[in-house]
């Protein structure tokens, strides 16, 4: 873990905000205004333990929960406060194997500009190390992909951005789906265990930002 917060905190510049009792070890990215958007856990073994993604309000919580027991989903309620500084989550398993959450509510930190009449450049010594300012996209792989680009378009709402198969009109291999303006959100691949963990990316504001 010493090696891996002088990686983050460090090397790549992104803040570190707490570690709980357990010994996990929260980060954030200069630009995000939530409390976190990484967090580790030591572990003989690389992997993800979930992901979870934020919603617009409660009400959206209960939306999805509908949709995603109608998809065939169990879905877990979570009450506020089990993970820190989150609100209520919905907890379940996407056929790939992964454990995904939604929440809607996280404590607000902020990231030094304020929200009226903000700046475009935060305090000095903010942006450090790799200039990261936010978390972009994960790739994560598993069986029963088609069934996952299913519940992310259907239910979610996402939209499939693009896609690798093995010949025209054929198996999807690679997909690759977004909620945003991004390219992709999440991206998942074919592989025979579930619940494989790929790479997360985050996101630079420039080619110079790459060089440096």
């Amino acid at each position: 873990m010493d090696e891996a917060k002088q990686h983050y905190g460090g090397h790549m510049g992104v803040d570190e905000r707490m570690t709980d009792d357990n010994g996990l070890v929260y980060y954030k990215t200069w630009d995000e205004k939530d409390h976190h958007s990484v967090v580790l856990r030591q572990s003989d073994t690389a992997g993800l333990d979930h992901f979870a993604y934020k919603v617009f309000d409660d009400a959206t919580l209960d939306h999805y929960k509908e949709g995603i027991e109608a998809f065939g989903v169990a879905v877990e309620e979570v009450p506020a406060g089990t993970y820190p500084k989150s609100g209520r989550r919905l907890k379940f398993k996407i056929p790939s194997g992964h454990e995904m959450h939604l929440y809607a509510e996280k404590e607000q930190v902020g990231n030094t500009l304020g929200t009226m009449n903000p700046g475009t450049i935060p305090d000095e010594g903010v942006i450090r190390g790799m200039r990261i300012y936010g978390l972009d996209h994960l790739f994560v792989l598993g069986p029963d992909m088609v069934e996952n680009v299913r519940l992310f378009t259907e239910v979610f709402g996402f939209d499939l951005a693009e896609e690798l198969v093995d010949e025209p009109g054929g198996n999807q291999i690679l997909t690759f789906l977004s909620c945003s303006s991004r390219a992709h959100d999440i991206a998942f691949g074919m592989h025979p265990e579930p619940g494989r963990f790929h790479h997360m990316s985050f996101r630079l504001n420039s080619t110079q930002d790459h060089i440096h």
